[in-house]
């Protein structure tokens, strides 16, 4: 047998051994259009259309709201469990943010991230006339000491709004005080949150930028452990354009109750929590960064039930508590500075892209001007700028007499040469002829 005849033979059998084994492809795994790719003899992967995901393209696909008080992402758990990873909503997280991890919420795990969109890892691009928000969902189990992520979803949220920044990391917004009463001394804090579950992950930054209409909800506590016959009251709550209660004033909560109508008193004079919520306004014209003030009372419910709540007019007539017991049992619990800024302002929380870029907290840039960093820097481009002129002046004057002096020198050559020549010629002239 020549050699040509043995390679034939051995490539029919080969082709013959072939047919018996299926491709993994062959069975048309993929549904729904998934285009199906062959990555090892035996196993293969779906390339789902946009519509689809999952290993065989036949799960609905995460979805990513890009909204303007929050960015919202749900990813279907058997896109999880069918890759045989364990399914526990603590191991699906923000990449890089183990803290931010998901909810279990109808079957699908729920990630939100509230407008503060710096936080949780995101990460904030600058474009010309927006800004683009990228993040990814992994699954890792954060347990183990070796960290290896699966992406689960990509996120890309851009945004062309209005903007403020958030200089500094984000801190939670408490405010102590400690006061005498005639019943001890007791520790009240204040605390704010953007909406009515007083969550954890609702609570505002230190750095307080707050959009028009966007719900507020403040709480007061007493840290102290109370008897049961004592509750904390609020008297009073207004917002000030002073740190001392002062100035432009806007009354949030009167004499225990609601006069703001907005304001929604949850809990007051009932336990040692005081709680009540409103919708933030520019209330003046002057009034664009605003201190919260609440002034609160520690209240004998058991002797004097009448005083703790908030009461109708006639009530509060008759109420038995003097205004000097009032004022030695009470304190102010302030906060601020809070900032109103336009309905629909993306918020940073992005240190990197605070006063280099956009501005701070205080002062937000206007859409469409040019962004500064304040007087101080403009004086210091304004003496650079002095300067370079200067230097470039002082260079001029030096090419332009180099290039006179050089130029003297040239004309005092020519002249020497034009003398040189004019003499040989005289001296040419005079000879006598032979």
């Amino acid at each position: 047998m020549t050699w040509r005849k043995f390679n034939v033979s051995v490539l029919l059998c080969l082709l013959l051994a072939l047919q018996g084994f299926a491709a993994p492809c062959d069975s048309n795994p993929c549904e729904n259009n998934g285009e199906c790719v062959v990555t090892s003899a035996s196993e293969y992967s779906c390339i789902c259309p946009s519509n689809f995901a999952g290993i065989r393209c036949n799960l609905p696909p995460p979805t990513v709201s890009c909204g303007e008080e929050s960015i919202e992402v749900s990813i279907d758990k058997r896109i999880v469990i069918e890759q045989g990873l364990a399914d526990d909503t603590n191991n699906v997280y923000f990449k890089g943010a183990s803290g931010c991890n998901a909810e279990d919420r109808n079957g699908a795990y729920h990630l939100s991230v509230a407008a503060r969109f710096g936080e949780c890892g995101f990460q904030v691009l600058q474009r010309e006339n927006s800004y683009m928000f990228k993040q990814q969902v992994v699954w890792n189990m954060i347990s183990t000491s070796v960290e290896r992520p699966t992406v689960l979803v990509d996120i890309t949220c851009n945004y062309t709004r209005n903007y403020a920044v958030l200089a500094g990391p984000i801190i939670p917004t408490v405010n102590k005080v400690d006061f005498q009463t005639s019943y001890g001394v007791f520790t009240v804090q204040m605390e704010l949150y953007r909406n009515q579950q007083f969550s954890e992950d609702a609570k505002f930054g230190r750095q307080l930028v707050i959009p028009i209409e966007q719900e507020v909800c403040v709480e007061q506590s007493l840290i102290n452990v109370m008897p049961d016959h004592l509750v904390l009251s609020l008297l009073r709550c207004w917002a000030s354009t002073v740190s001392d209660g002062t100035g432009d004033v806007h009354e949030l909560i009167s004499e225990k109750c609601a006069s703001d109508p907005t304001a929604l008193v949850m809990s007051n004079g009932q336990n040692d929590t005081a709680r009540f919520c409103f919708t933030m306004f520019k209330w003046r014209e002057s009034m664009n960064s605003v201190y919260l003030h609440c002034m609160v009372n520690v209240c004998n419910v058991t002797a004097y039930p009448e005083f703790c709540q908030c009461q109708s007019e006639r009530k509060k007539r008759n109420a038995p508590m003097t205004s000097e017991r009032q004022r030695r049992d009470s304190t102010m619990v302030s906060t601020g500075l809070i900032t109103i800024v336009p309905k629909g302002t993306v918020i940073f929380a992005d240190p990197g892209l605070n006063e280099a870029v956009l501005g701070t907290a205080e002062s937000p840039l206007i859409p469409g001007s040019n962004p500064v960093d304040g007087g101080g820097s403009n004086s210091t481009v304004l003496i650079a700028v002095g300067v370079v002129l200067v230097t470039a002046l002082i260079v001029l004057g030096v090419v332009i007499a180099v290039y006179v002096s050089h130029r003297r020198t040239n004309m005092k050559k020519k002249q020497r040469k034009r003398g040189k020549l004019a003499e040989i010629v005289n001296r040419r002239r005079h000879l006598p002829v032979a």
